[in-house]
């Protein structure tokens, strides 16, 4: 399993978000 690009952007928007 890997992380694509957008996958990444995605998981550290939602974090950076909360």
């Amino acid at each position: 399993m890997y992380l694509r690009k957008d996958n990444l952007y995605f998981l550290i928007s939602h974090m950076r978000k909360k």
